[in-house]
């Protein structure tokens, strides 16, 4: 069963499933309910959304001009057809209820590139690409240990999810609680001292692989990312992120009042759902 079969174990014992509700919807009001949801982002919107189909009256209040809250997608001052992402810019293959809202507003994805083996980076003052960085390290003055010259610092990397995989795969049922239980307390950076890794090596790694603002947060929690593979195979909604954001609008608007986004405090006109912008005080 692995990771998966693991994190399975561990969700069965949810009281619903995310995925059941997303397909068919949550159970049926039989008496409808005016519910506040606070934020139009992402967890806001979808719970609007569902508690709508479930026949309830959601009043969405946003205090920004528009939904999406991290999701956000820069399209001016580009040229038509061009953006950029200031917020979420992939999803994991693996975020599968993400995935079954982009499914639901058919919206179309391509693959997310991870990493370019061509592209330049800056070592330390010097130009190199990607492909040569980890075997160039010792030459650029990274202070590492001798067992770690001329081992790339992602192969040591690898090295050290073994052990964890292993375990995985010996004993799914009861592996991962171990785990948590033996780790949880470290950091990323705690982690990699344990395992004898210079600060060389530390440095290198956090640059080469997006770790280095990263150091210091959960090792678990980055742990069940790279055994899940969650950031090996992404995707990108072609046409910007805020596109799924937008998705929920129509559904959400086709009762609301033509009030709802003012900063009016009055009392909207009857509707399933109201999306307000919230006046501050």
């Amino acid at each position: 069963m692995g990771f998966y079969g693991t994190w399975a174990a561990y969700t069965s014992r949810m009281t619903f499933d995310p995925a059941d509700v997303i397909a068919n919807g949550l159970p049926r009001a039989t008496i409808s309910k005016r519910v506040i949801v606070i934020g139009a982002g992402m967890a806001g919107l979808v719970a609007a959304s569902e508690l709508q189909r479930a026949g309830h009256e959601p009043v969405v209040l946003e205090a920004q001009g528009r939904v999406g809250g991290r999701v956000l997608t820069i399209r001016e001052p580009f040229s038509d057809g061009l953006y950029a992402e200031g917020g979420a810019m992939r999803i994991p293959r693996t975020h599968h209820l993400t995935h079954a809202y982009v499914d639901r507003y058919r919206l179309e994805t391509e693959p997310f590139t991870v990493s370019n083996p061509d592209a330049f980076c800056y070592l330390n003052g010097t130009k190199l690409r990607m492909r040569d960085a980890e075997e160039m390290a010792s030459q650029l003055g990274y202070q590492l240990h001798e067992n770690e010259r001329g081992t790339p610092v992602g192969q040591m990397w690898a090295a050290a999810l073994s052990p964890f995989a292993e375990r995985l795969r010996a004993d799914s049922a009861n592996a991962w609680a171990g785990i948590v239980a033996e780790f949880d307390q470290f950091c990323t950076r705690e982690f990699l001292e344990s395992r004898g890794w210079s600060e060389g090596a530390m440095e290198l790694w956090g640059l080469l692989y997006q770790q280095e603002a990263l150091m210091n947060s959960s090792f678990i929690e980055l742990l069940r990312e790279e055994l899940g593979q969650y950031y090996e195979d992404m995707v990108q909604i072609v046409g910007g992120m805020d596109l799924l954001p937008r998705a929920f609008l129509p559904e959400l608007r086709s009762s609301a009042s033509a009030r709802s986004w003012s900063r009016s405090t009055n009392r909207p006109m009857a509707s399933r759902c109201t999306i307000r912008r919230a006046g501050r005080s």
